[in-house]
């Protein structure tokens, strides 16, 4: 029998998790519909909580995503909210972006999927338990 120390162990043990972690995952388009095309069914509908300086990177981020459409922000700085409709609107052509003071009236509507929160530490708890409750995909 093989004696192993403690020291060894731990090597093993940690090389596995690693090589375990670092696997990449890889979906193809075509789970998200049968031919690879994103179709307007298909389109997540995104809200986003929280649109300060980590909020809008994050929004520009998701606006670049054509399976992804932003349909409302929520902020309690009137001038975060206001520009962030601005982009959305901007982007989309459209003036179509919901706005919210209140996230729990964003968290209310049913055509929203998922939730992108960006506010400061001491709301994120909050705000991703809410989300849960409310059935929303959380980011």
């Amino acid at each position: 029998m093989q004696k192993i120390n403690r020291r060894k162990f731990i090597q093993k043990a940690s090389a596995s998790l690693a090589g375990a972690i670092t696997l990449p995952i890889i979906v193809p388009s075509s789970v998200l519909s049968g031919n690879g095309n994103i179709t307007p069914n298909d389109r997540i509908n995104l809200g986003c909580i929280g649109v300060g300086g980590m909020g809008t990177a994050n929004l520009n981020g998701f606006l670049t995503k054509s399976g992804i459409r932003v349909v409302a922000v929520c902020d309690v700085d009137r001038i975060h909210r206001q520009k962030a409709e601005e982009l959305v609107n901007r982007t989309y052509g459209n003036s179509e972006c919901s706005t919210y003071n209140d996230y729990r009236e964003l968290l209310d509507r049913k055509d929203i999927d998922i939730i992108m929160t960006a506010t400061p530490d001491h709301w994120h708890a909050i705000i991703a338990v809410a989300s849960a409750r409310a059935g929303k995909d959380i980011y």
